[in-house]
């Protein structure tokens, strides 16, 4: 099988009409063959949580990463969320033409394991509060199923997987859509992952950064005009390098709003390409 190509759309893009990016799966497609989106639910999932009337919590870890807390009944939100943009994606995917498969979330190719404790920081104004959360139901990658993945993408052009990981004990767990990117493209052997957003990359003083190499990631992490998800996107860009194997060259942040936006981000115009 083909090197294919890895796509991860940020939940932003999904609460945006976003039809010509489905156009653009079909004219990238000849080209690789195959290709796995990845998405996670973000926005979405804190609407829905609103509609419902649960609380939206935010954990920050020690080294200023922010993730939703998943306490059991948020986790019960993104599971349906998730399962629901899948279906969504895919019948977009069917209304161009293409043949896909989504992955529903309890039946995810991701392999993880629940992280029981996590540490949470926060600030009242005078001093910094530090706390271990115990009902997180967030998960930890551990591998990703290969044989599984490899099944659908022998019948299906585009196979669609949700960012959750599967635990043998806790069993569904949300991650996050980068670091399911990430994961996915490392184990199943793509050299480009394209992640799309609704910003064109890395930004510095106001301009995108048009590439960084592998050695000055870490340095980036570190840089305060880099922040939140941006720099959650170096880290798991990162990751994807570094899992044992990888073939992964190019990791692409790039703008998804705009026309073509898989094409223009695999020209490398107008984003953030991170290479080895």
């Amino acid at each position: 099988m083909a090197n294919p190509l890895t796509v991860k759309l940020g939940g932003s893009l999904l609460q945006r009409y976003i039809s010509g990016l489905f156009v653009d799966v079909v004219n990238v497609l000849p080209q690789y063959g195959k290709i796995i989106i990845a998405h996670g639910g973000a926005n979405k999932v804190d609407e829905e949580m609103r509609k419902r009337g649960l609380e939206i919590k935010k954990l920050r870890t020690p080294e200023g990463i922010e993730s939703r807390y998943n306490y059991p009944e948020a986790k019960v939100v993104y599971m349906d969320v998730t399962a629901s943009i899948t279906t969504s994606i895919v019948d977009s995917l069917k209304s161009q033409g293409i043949n896909a498969y989504g992955f529903l979330p309890d039946k995810c190719p991701i392999i993880a394991e629940r992280k029981r404790n996590i540490i949470d920081v926060s600030y009242n104004g005078r001093r910094t509060v530090t706390k271990v959360i115990h009902d997180d139901y967030s998960g930890k990658v551990n591998s990703v199923d290969v044989s599984l993945l490899q099944k659908y993408l022998q019948v299906y052009p585009v196979v669609v997987i949700p960012a959750v990981g599967n635990d043998p004990i806790d069993g569904s767990l949300n991650i996050n859509g980068d670091k399911a990117a990430a994961y996915v493209a490392g184990f199943i052997g793509s050299e480009t992952v394209v992640d799309l957003t609704d910003i064109s990359g890395v930004r510095l003083n106001k301009t995108v950064v048009p590439r960084i190499c592998y050695s000055e990631l870490d340095r980036f992490m570190k840089m305060s005009e880099v922040t939140g998800g941006m720099r959650r996107k170096i880290l798991h860009a990162k990751e994807a390098f570094d899992i044992e194997g990888s073939r992964v060259k190019r990791f692409i942040i790039a703008d998804g709003l705009r026309q073509n936006p898989i094409q223009s981000a695999l020209k490398e115009l107008e984003c953030t390409v991170i290479t080895r």
